[in-house]
């Protein structure tokens, strides 16, 4: 069976930022507050990842201490694509 993103969650999709880079806003403010009180911050955001043709995934993303991006982790599915609700 295949299940299509219902539209109410739809919208959620047009939220979705680049982990790095310009428009990572929500990144980018997490890595301030992880060097401001200098502590390793998860950053739970809807990715778009250009490079794999916009996809949009449900992303985690960790932050060290001094701000830098230690790695992220994707969840198996993109957030906003057939079959992932």
């Amino acid at each position: 069976m295949v299940r299509l993103v219902p539209p109410e969650l739809q919208v959620w999709c047009e939220f979705a930022e680049p982990v790095e880079g310009p428009g990572a806003d929500s990144v980018a403010c997490c890595q301030a507050y992880a060097r401001k009180w200098g502590m390793v911050v998860v950053c739970p955001i809807l990715e778009r990842d250009g490079a794999h043709n916009d996809t949009v995934w449900n992303t985690a993303v960790v932050i060290g201490h001094t701000g830098n991006v230690i790695g992220k982790h994707r969840k198996v599915r993109g957030a906003c694509e057939r079959g992932s609700v």
